[in-house]
């Protein structure tokens, strides 16, 4: 990041192009002066100290308000230094940049000097350096991500699950407070980012299922799917539909990827026929049979029973991906011709509809 390089020029001043700043003659022959030092830092985490992993920010442009030709720029520790300031208080500043945002000083130690920016007052005593003076800035950071189709539901994409973007998915983006957050801009192409409550709110795009926030400021986030009907959402992982969450707090400058995985919920549908010969198939004038139980066992060992309508037919939807069985209750007097085996074992990927789990039966009773 390159800062705005002051250069002032002043008929009759004397240059010090050691230290960086611009003096007046007849200030610097004044004996009684010393200096002021401290850094600009990149505040990482936004939380106001200089942290270990904090770097100094170079070429910021830093001022003394009421010595205004007292300009000198950050070197490439982020460190400056006024040399030759007159004994007394002044005020140190800084220049103020787009998508920075100020963590230190704050108030009481900061004092505002400009109407983004808090400075500190510092008391130059005469041959002393007065040091210390850290000024905490944070960068606007971003947020991207896809939604994508889990075809096998565990939650991560993957091509051996041939998992599949999706597009036209709604990504929110809020404060854990609640509050709106400082910016809503997209940085994906063609997409546009709208102000929904206090929300930023875009679609993921036609393509790749992409979304993009950028120049996100300081704060704690909540990045959300909006639920669609029929869906589960596997990542993040939740125990309801589409109700989970990323809760993050946002590095300095830094791109933070939160992906969305769903998956389609799955069907299986059958009808149960009156076999009358036996064969195992269902054959030109052979009946459905209605009123006959079905039985569901679920992935997680669930069950669900329903009984088979006028026409024979019975549906089981909304039904979680991973491996359930189907079977009958057989009435006394009946046996079962289809399938050969007791029950159906049925594999759900994503969007699964399975038309064909048909329960064949013959009546083997006596007529009297």
């Amino acid at each position: 990041m390159k800062h705005k390089l002051f250069i002032s020029v002043f008929i009759g001043l004397s240059i010090v192009m050691g230290s960086g700043l611009v003096l007046p003659r007849a200030v610097a022959d004044v004996a009684d002066t010393g200096s002021i030092s401290g850094m600009v830092f990149e505040d990482e985490n936004g939380d106001g100290l200089k942290d270990p992993a904090d770097k100094g920010v170079e070429h910021w442009a830093m001022y003394l308000v009421d010595l205004p030709w007292f300009i000198v720029n950050t070197d490439a520790n982020g460190i400056f230094t006024f040399t030759d300031v007159p004994v007394g208080t002044h005020m140190v500043c800084l220049d103020h940049e787009d998508l920075w945002q100020q963590t230190a000083p704050l108030p009481p130690a900061g004092t505002h000097c400009g109407p983004e920016v808090l400075g500190f007052v510092a008391e130059v005593a005469a041959g002393a350096t007065t040091s210390g003076l850290n000024f905490g800035m944070f960068h606007a950071f971003t947020i991207t991500g896809k939604t994508f189709e889990d075809m096998n539901g565990n939650g991560k994409f993957d091509t051996l699950a041939i998992d599949k973007n999706l597009p036209g998915r709604e990504i929110r983006l809020r404060r854990s407070d609640g509050s709106l957050p400082i910016t809503c801009i997209s940085g994906q192409a063609g997409q546009t980012a709208t102000i929904i409550g206090n929300a930023c709110v875009v679609i993921t795009d036609d393509n790749n299922g992409n979304y993009k926030f950028k120049n996100v400021g300081l704060g704690e986030y909540v990045i959300t799917q909006t639920p669609v009907r029929g869906w589960i959402q596997t990542l993040p992982a939740s125990t309801s539909t589409m109700s989970a969450s990323y809760v993050l707090l946002g590095e300095s400058n830094d791109t933070h990827t939160r992906d969305f995985g769903n998956y389609k919920m799955g069907v299986i549908k059958g009808t149960v026929v009156h076999d009358r010969n036996a064969t195992g198939f269902w054959e030109r004038g052979e009946l459905p049979l209605s009123g006959w139980t079905i039985v569901l066992t679920r992935p997680d060992g669930s069950q669900s029973t329903m009984l088979t309508d006028m026409s024979g037919k019975y549906e089981f939807s909304k039904l979680a991906i991973g491996t359930s069985t189907v079977s009958q209750v057989l009435p006394p007097e009946w046996e079962q011709t289809a399938p050969s085996f007791p029950s159906y074992t049925l594999p759900l990927v994503s969007g699964s509809t399975l038309y064909k789990a048909d329960f064949l039966n013959h009546w083997i009773g006596k007529i009297e």
